[in-house]
């Protein structure tokens, strides 16, 4: 939960300034390796729940 808003916090900085959230400039500064294991953890996390739910699908079907 954590990670996924942390990197919608530095994927879409603007609005979330906006809210109150984040400042601009603590977006831009974050280091660069750690978003980077932020994006791929979460993108990785996205894939595979999909995985998973296409996995599903095809069992329930292949019956």
């Amino acid at each position: 939960m954590r990670n996924g808003f942390l990197t919608m916090v530095l994927m879409m900085p603007g609005p979330c300034a906006k809210r109150g959230i984040v400042d601009i400039t603590e977006a831009r500064n974050f280091p660069t390796g750690f978003k980077r294991m932020l994006f791929v953890s979460w993108g990785t996390g996205w894939i595979l729940c999909l995985a998973m739910m296409i996995f599903g699908t095809y069992l329930k079907y292949a019956k």
